[in-house]
């Protein structure tokens, strides 16, 4: 079976072009060697299994999807994208020339697959919000922080690779990716907000750097298959809820900075049956269950 990376069309494996759109595979494009699905050349993950692809050759980009399919303004010397013509559209390469992407830009659309350039410097909060199919996304190196509610429940998307020019993942950011398996978080975040990562139920592991300083409450609130956790020796504190009912919680690593862990901060974290933290952390009532044994260390 070979899946078109344009419409997604599930066709035979001899077929040289999309039975159903007419793309030419091979053109602009890479053969994931775990599914076997056709992926667009500039994708950094499989849109169906999730490989990544490691030190993959910068091709030239897709052609730029034409601006007049926008709804856009001029700014300066480039257009900001207020939203799309018709909702229906499932693949976009914004053009160069636009330099902002509105709040509520592509929200609850129909849109699967996006790349967006470097000259984008500002996307709005809300942008893809409720893009239920949205399977893979190239965000540019040019931005400096994931605003509130980019993604939320975008629950078809599987990995993204956040660039390392942001400094900020935004409330909400990611709440209700529910297929999200896999996350990295850069060294150049130095806060992550409230529910960023709430209710992403297929999350496997998360590892902060030591350049996150603050995390907000609920971050990870209903993650039901974290099993790690390392947090980073930056957090002063473990704000309210913060991994609460993470159920399948077995491993996590408290660092010595971590001065204080809120109400309920590991609440119903039944799979978590022993933690060491520091003496002299400061642990509020119900931070943790009964049946978690606590181990002080000096």
């Amino acid at each position: 079976m070979k899946i078109c990376p344009n419409c997604q069309y599930e066709n035979r494996d001899s077929s040289k072009f999309c039975e159903n759109c007419g793309t030419k595979f091979g053109e602009n494009s890479n053969i994931c060697p775990d599914c076997g699905t056709e992926v667009e050349s500039y994708a950094k993950f499989c849109p169906n299994c999730g490989h990544k692809f490691i030190n993959k050759v910068a091709e030239p980009l897709p052609q730029p999807t034409n601006i007049e399919v926008f709804e856009y303004e001029p700014k300066g010397n480039g257009y900001i994208i207020r939203g799309l013509k018709k909702q229906s559209l499932t693949k976009i390469v914004i053009p160069d020339s636009v330099i902002e992407i509105n709040d509520y830009a592509f929200n609850n659309s129909a849109l699967k697959h996006v790349f967006i350039p470097n000259s984008v410097k500002k996307i709005g909060n809300y942008a893809f919000e409720y893009c239920y199919d949205l399977e893979d996304i190239v965000l540019p190196d040019s931005i400096k922080d994931l605003p509130e509610c980019i993604f939320e429940d975008c629950n078809n998307l599987k990995s993204i690779e956040i660039p390392r020019s942001v400094r900020k993942i935004g409330d909400f950011a990611f709440q209700g990716c529910s297929n999200l398996e896999s996350i990295i978080i850069p060294d150049s975040v130095s806060e992550i907000g409230a529910n960023a990562f709430q209710n992403c139920t297929n999350l496997k592991s998360i590892e902060l750097p030591n350049s996150v300083i603050k995390l907000g409450e609920n971050a990870f609130w209903g993650c039901s298959n974290l099993k790690t956790a390392i947090i980073s020796n930056s957090i002063y504190n473990i704000e309210v809820c913060t991994f609460n009912d993470c159920t399948s919680l077995e491993k996590v690593e408290i660092p010595d900075s971590v001065e204080k862990i809120a109400y309920a901060a590991f609440g119903n974290c039944t799979s978590l049956r022993n933690v060491s933290i520091s003496s002299s952390t400061e642990i509020e009532e119900s931070s943790f269950e009964d049946y978690t044994n606590i181990i002080r260390r000096n």
